[in-house]
């Protein structure tokens, strides 16, 4: 009986974004038409400034919106990430004993939350982007695409 009772609390702890996941996240802030951009990125966790582009900034994860607003002299964009929350932590609490406790502290915490990783700003002073960034933009443009054919007319995938 002991032992069923450690691995039961065991699994529970396990199933804890709070305790497995990190409540911070490091994301890289691009802005492909304008090099020489600083951004500064805003979230209910705390500011975030990225001074010389590409950059890669530790934030704290939030299941707010990360808003992102990119100047280079005159040129300035606001872009806006929506944060996605962690969906196999949450089937873990609720399968896996954390239940709606762990629930309640991994959305407090912020920890069931993600950002994507790459914040590509759409601010354009007129600079090429590189390969790379090209690359990224038409595979997101693909799978766009792909997400689009695949919902019936009535919006039901």
């Amino acid at each position: 009986m002991k032992h069923a009772v450690l691995i039961a609390s065991a699994l529970a702890l396990a199933a804890c974004a709070s305790i497995v996941d990190e409540k911070t996240q490091v994301v890289t802030v691009e802005a492909p038409w304008c090099h020489a951009a600083s951004c500064t990125l805003r979230n209910d966790g705390g500011a975030y400034y990225a001074k010389s582009l590409p950059e890669s900034l530790v934030i704290n994860k939030s299941e707010e919106d990360l808003v992102m607003v990119c100047e280079a002299g005159e040129h300035s964009s606001v872009t806006t990430f929506e944060s996605s929350a962690n969906g196999y932590m949450t089937a873990g609490n609720i399968l896996l004993f954390g239940g709606i406790l762990g629930i309640i502290v991994d959305d407090s915490s912020g920890a069931g939350y993600d950002y994507e990783t790459r914040l590509l700003s759409d601010l354009d002073c007129g600079d090429q982007p590189s390969a790379d960034v090209l690359a990224h933009l038409k595979k997101m443009e693909e799978e766009r695409e792909r997400l689009e054919a695949s919902v019936k007319p009535d919006g039901v995938p």
